[in-house]
């Protein structure tokens, strides 16, 4: 990516990250902050394992056998694409060019979109194994939460649904599938395009292909690791119980996570989550049966938590912008 681009992004970042502050109020932010106390430092700590984590399941899905960026650079791009990404207003999903782009220089841009949508697809099926995770956890320790056992059931029936689709994206490659879709719509200027980068998305498709026939033990890795990533994040809820002096069970802390994750997934079309996350985290607590000083506290600690690395990572993408462009 050239330097002239990454210091655009920069800005533009930086002012969507001003701009969701000021929506917030920065009067919220800073009574958060008090509110949250010293539970603020571990949490913090937390969320660094995560993205941790995160990078090392997508460090696992470059070709050990070729160039590659170095773990640290990884979890560098990392943390700038998960900011993009909730700093984009409804579609949260800046931060994918972004790591397209800053791996472009060193592996090419096949390689480099390849490994991004696979660990698209990784989060993806972490993603869905925590809700299953959630959804068992609930039904085996949760057993009076007010949701119905019919709809958990079913609810787990689609997951694993889910899973099964994505899981044959990766084994056997989608890109030039959906452009075949797109193309069977019969517009002039989407079919010419598509066409004349058939060649581009067949090396995307290859990359990914290649990932699951030849590296399965590093995609397993990849998704172990992601998937500990989400575990780990739920220990979130568990030291807001602590500070709170209300104890809760990890497997409490796990559902709770989990089904936040969920309806957050569900009310995705917010921008910002605004509201929406507001909303469910008082929802999940009321399912889980636990105290609502928990879900007091968790709305302002999870704010705090997501701007502050959002700032991180936007110090990440600054600290890039002035630098010259370098393959690794």
């Amino acid at each position: 990516m050239k330097q002239s681009w990454r210091l655009l992004l920069a800005l533009i970042g930086t002012v969507l990250l001003v701009a969701m502050v000021k929506v917030i109020g920065p009067s919220v932010v800073l009574d958060g902050v008090r509110r949250a106390g010293w539970v603020l430092l571990p949490i913090m700590l937390v969320q660094l394992a995560v993205y941790s984590l995160n990078a090392w399941a997508w460090w696992l899905l470059f070709n050990p056998m070729h160039v590659r960026p170095s773990y640290l650079r990884t979890l560098g791009i990392s943390v700038t694409g998960f900011a993009l990404n909730f700093i984009t207003p409804v579609v949260n999903a800046g931060g994918e060019p972004y790591r397209v782009a800053a791996l472009t220089p060193a592996l090419g841009l096949s390689r480099a979109t390849g490994s991004v949508l696979g660990y698209v697809m990784v989060h993806a099926v972490s993603s869905l194994l925590l809700w299953l995770g959630a959804i068992i956890t609930t039904l085996v320790f949760l057993p009076h939460a007010g949701v119905g056992t019919p709809a958990l059931f079913g609810g787990a029936a689609l997951v694993v649904i889910a899973l099964g689709v994505v899981l044959s994206g990766q084994r056997d490659g989608f890109v030039l599938r959906i452009a075949a879709l797109l193309s069977k719509l019969r517009f002039r200027k989407w079919s010419a395009w598509l066409e004349a980068r058939r060649e581009a998305f067949a090396a995307v498709d290859a990359e990914l292909v290649a990932l699951w026939r030849d590296r399965p033990s590093r995609l397993i890795g990849a998704v172990a690791a992601d998937t500990l990533a989400r575990i780990v994040g739920a220990l979130e809820f568990f030291l807001i119980g602590l500070a709170l002096g209300i104890p809760l069970a990890f497997t409490t802390s796990i559902a709770m996570w989990g089904l936040l994750a969920l309806a957050m997934n569900l009310f995705f079309i917010f921008p910002w989550e605004l509201g929406s996350r507001e909303a469910s985290i008082y929802g999940v607590t009321h399912l889980a049966g636990v105290p609502i000083e928990i879900a007091a506290l968790a709305v302002v600690v999870g704010r705090v938590r997501e701007l502050t690395w959002a700032a991180l990572g936007m110090a990440v993408l600054w600290l890039e912008a002035q630098r010259p462009a370098s393959p690794t």
